[in-house]
């Protein structure tokens, strides 16, 4: 924050918090809408919280549509800003460490005006997951459900799998919030090695009923599937095409046709 207001004095630019404004609060929320469009019967939302604008968007939304829900921001246990600040009653400065969950730390502003006090009055609790904790969350979505996901993204399947909510009302959802990721890192956790995080040694441990199948050379085909997957889905896109399958336009806004030119109709119509 410290530089960002320095570009702002020297540089002429112009600050727009990633927490405390309302444009972008009001942005993160629309999560919630699709997840109670998708699942309208959800009791409990589990939130990565950081700044507090992710979590403070989706409390709004979710409770304008549904007052009854209960939206729990999770974070790590060391740097968790947020929470402290709530727990104290004010925004509170926090020391940063090196984590798993990277993107969630920071500072929330001794001047927050927007994201501490809806996260105050409209998150039903916070809870605090270990670097071990998501760790172990992180192998889970690998192993389980093949997605490469970010420390921060986990913590509510860490929450989870740590038995940390054992009175949280279901269903409940989970936001997966990204993919960025040190692969380096990434594989040394799949295979089970122990992570440096900073000062911090988070002790590895495999999963059983997976080491056997899984390697540290396959773990690294990850890093390749990533770079084809935009060709494989392409090639499909284009072999619908010529089927007369018109593409949705934000997909099909940068691929052929069959006759060559960008089709842009309505989604999926048949021609």
């Amino acid at each position: 924050m410290t530089e960002s207001k320095r570009l702002c004095e020297v540089e002429g630019l112009v600050e727009v918090s990633p927490f405390d404004d309302p444009h972008c609060d009001l942005g993160q929320g629309t999560i919630g809408l699709e997840m109670l469009e998708a699942r309208p019967d959800l009791e409990t939302l589990l939130v990565p919280l950081s700044g507090g604008g992710l979590a403070a968007g989706v409390a709004v939304a979710a409770k304008a549509i549904k007052p009854a829900i209960s939206v729990i921001g999770i974070s790590m246990d060391r740097g968790a800003a947020m929470a402290q600040s709530i727990r104290a009653g004010h925004p509170v400065e926090v020391p940063e460490f090196a984590s798993l969950a990277d993107s969630l730390g920071g500072g929330i502003g001794l001047h927050n005006r927007l994201s501490f006090p809806l996260c105050r009055d409209l998150l039903d609790d916070t809870v605090l997951v270990t670097e071990e904790e998501i760790r172990h969350a992180m192998q889970v979505m690998f192993f389980e459900d093949r997605i490469a996901a970010e420390g921060a993204s986990v913590v509510g399947q860490a929450a989870v799998l740590a038995g940390k909510l054992p009175k949280v009302r279901g269903p409940v959802g989970t936001i997966v919030t990204g993919r960025n990721l040190d692969m380096a890192t990434f594989t040394k956790i799949m295979i089970g090695e122990d992570v440096h995080i900073g000062d911090l040694l988070v002790k590895g441990q495999a999963m059983a009923h997976d080491i056997q199948i899984v390697t540290e050379a396959q773990l690294r085909g990850v890093v390749a599937l990533d770079r084809c997957v935009v060709d494989v889905v392409e090639q499909a896109f284009l072999a619908l095409a010529k089927e007369g399958v018109v593409m949705p336009p934000i997909l099909s806004m940068d691929l052929p046709q069959a006759n060559g030119e960008v089709d842009v109709k309505p989604p999926y119509s048949r021609i």
